[in-house]
């Protein structure tokens, strides 16, 4: 199964980013339900109890769309330092990176393997 990490920004106003983050992957999950989608907003929560900096957590996110096949740029992504982050590093590495989500759903069925498509993200 193909992962798609969701890249959105956090800081501003941190409560209605995560919601944002987390109503985009839960539509994107009943749309696609043959994908992985990864909300790093969702899958971060505890380092914001565990107190970790901004740093580490950026580190960490990172880490984790290193191992996805894909990025979904959303939101005001252009204006986050953490989305220009995972920008850059999914460039780095090569990774199909659709920016927004219309883009996603207009390639989702030749790049993301919809429809036993079998083709590659990168």
């Amino acid at each position: 199964m193909k992962t798609i990490y969701i890249s959105h920004p956090y800081t501003g106003d941190e409560a209605m980013n995560r919601d944002k983050a987390h109503l985009i992957a839960a539509r994107l999950a009943k749309e696609y339900p043959e994908l992985v989608f990864l909300n790093p907003l969702d899958a971060m929560c505890h380092a914001v109890t565990a107190g970790l900096g901004y740093g580490t957590v950026l580190r960490q996110t990172v880490e984790l769309l290193r191992r996805c096949n894909s990025v979904i740029m959303t939101g005001n992504w252009r204006e986050s330092r953490g989305c220009m982050a995972e920008y850059l590093a999914a460039q780095d590495i090569g990774m199909r990176i659709y920016d927004g989500l219309e883009d996603f759903r207009r390639n989702a069925g030749v790049d993301a393997g919809k429809d036993g498509h079998d083709g590659k993200c990168a």
